[in-house]
């Protein structure tokens, strides 16, 4: 029984050796990350073995710790915006940061407002700029997601100030809510029509009085970014299991240089119907071809029904409610010409201060339409 006993504990020794061999080996590094022009901890910044995949991203108080292989000389620290630093190996690393302009080209905004680069990432995100959407701009900003983002599908309520619906990838559930979870500068915002329910306007008198979303002002984008997939937003628990819209608006350190700065445009845009249904212009309104007005309510002949096989509309004279004994002929432009141009004039103007503690931006929009 010994024997058996001592063979088995040699054999667990050499099984596990390789797993402590590792462990002898591996060294750890702790740290400090700070900006240096403010001396604040610099969060999110990414700590890199060199030439290998080892590593590991700083706390809110810029710390870190990482488990680094013996044969390890350098680590590098790296962040949107600033320098990357490359620094020896040891058991302690103080790094400063320095500001570096760059072209923010394949960056995007993640979860908890963290920028990334897209290489990074695990799952399909597509983002928009705030210029794009500026370039003709909408009264409700969902709508500026449309033919712009892949996979994503706007469904506009139709009147003005109404509800625009936005699915990702299609619908997932028949009994609730399709739609997406906005987060605006890390704080959730509801995209559902105002009332009970999903999508419904519940107590209202079925009137479309639109919800929250609509309500931010595409001048003050910065950028937004769609996360597809319940990966994708994890982080935002389940309420973001069909994708999360990350929006990102402007503040006074994303503008250029420091100290006061005054940034004003103005956009004017027409437009009209692309495309109408075409309507048959040879029969009146009646049934088996026969039709006489008298009050819409059915005293005359078939003067209640809205179907159009009533007598050809040949110029005869048949009582209508413009008036008795009227030209039966076809208007063709009836529908097109109630509509008009329509005309809307968006005007913005934004002042911004930028200090070394703190910066403010103020932004006010007027928009005119006809």
């Amino acid at each position: 029984m010994k024997r058996h006993t001592l063979v088995f504990l040699v054999l667990a020794a050499f099984v596990g050796l390789p797993a402590l061999l590792p462990a002898q080996q591996a060294r750890t590094v702790t740290g400090h990350v700070v900006i240096a022009e403010t001396t604040e901890p610099l969060e999110a910044a990414r700590v890199m073995v060199r030439g290998t995949t080892i590593g590991t991203y700083t706390d809110r108080q810029g710390n870190f710790t990482l488990r680094v292989p013996e044969d390890a000389r350098t680590i590098v620290i790296s962040y949107i915006g600033f320098k990357s630093v490359e620094a020896a190996v040891a058991d302690r690393v103080d790094v400063v940061m320095e500001r570096q302009a760059i072209a923010l080209e394949g960056i995007v905004v993640t979860a908890l407002g963290m920028h990334r680069e897209k290489m990074d990432l695990g799952y399909s995100v597509q983002d928009i700029e705030g210029a794009e959407i500026m370039k003709v701009p909408k009264l409700n900003l969902v709508n500026s997601l449309k033919g712009t983002i892949a996979g994503v599908q706007v469904t506009d309520a139709g009147p003005t100030g109404g509800t625009s619906r936005v699915v990702i990838r299609g619908s997932s559930s028949i009994a609730g809510n399709n739609q997406p979870l906005f987060v605006v500068d890390g704080i959730p915002v509801d995209n559902a029509a105002s009332g009970a329910g999903y999508g419904r306007n519940q107590g209202y008198g079925g009137i479309d009085y639109g919800n929250a979303v609509q309500d931010i002002d595409p001048a003050n984008i910065e950028t937004i970014s769609v996360l597809k997939g319940p990966n994708a937003a994890a982080l935002y628990g389940s309420r973001a299991a069909n994708g999360a819209i990350v929006i990102t608006t402007k503040s006074a350190r994303s503008g250029r240089g420091g100290g006061l700065g005054i940034n004003a445009s103005t956009s004017f845009t027409m437009e009209t119907p692309l495309r109408l249904p075409r309507y048959q212009n040879v029969y009146g309104q009646g049934v088996n071809g026969e039709f006489d007005g008298v009050d819409g309510a059915g005293a005359g002949t078939w003067d209640f029904v809205d179907e159009s096989w009533g007598p050809k509309m040949d110029g005869r004279l048949i009582n209508q409610f413009t008036g008795a004994a009227q030209p039966w002929v076809p208007h063709p432009d009836n529908v097109r010409s109630y509509f008009r141009t329509g005309r809307t004039w968006t005007t913005n103007a934004a002042v911004s201060q930028v200090g070394d503690r703190s910066n403010v931006r103020l932004s006010v929009t007027n928009t005119a339409v006809e």
